[in-house]
């Protein structure tokens, strides 16, 4: 084996160099999978909860604040334009019958304005 910090060659199985004292490291073995703290991790049930509640909170939950805030103005902006698109054609639908009930009540008094 090899020093990673100072490239000189060791005996198989030394623990540290024999030239400067670091410790090795065995590359040919596999990594040990590390114990996560339960404390650093993150529920996946609750950053489903906070994007129910709030779009964008389940990625501000998970550390991804960017992203949560383009989340989150996306989906304010589609429900605006959603709301106002729905606005406009019900705004559209309310002329066509108010311009329908004036003609109405002129019919029945021309001399009266219907409101």
């Amino acid at each position: 084996m090899y020093c990673t910090r100072c490239g000189t060659f060791n005996e198989g199985g030394s623990r540290f160099c024999t030239s400067c004292g670091a410790q090795m490291v065995d590359l040919t073995s596999t990594p040990q999978p590390r114990h996560v703290p339960s404390t650093l991790q993150k529920s996946s049930g609750i950053a489903v909860l906070l994007a129910l509640i709030i779009p964008g909170a389940g990625q501000m939950y998970a550390e991804r604040i960017f992203r949560g805030i383009v989340v989150l103005i996306v989906t304010l902006l589609t429900v605006w334009i959603l709301v106002g698109f729905i606005a406009w054609v019900y705004g559209m639908i309310d002329a066509y019958y108010l311009a329908e009930k004036w003609n109405e009540e002129l019919e029945r008094d021309p001399y009266r304005r219907p409101w």
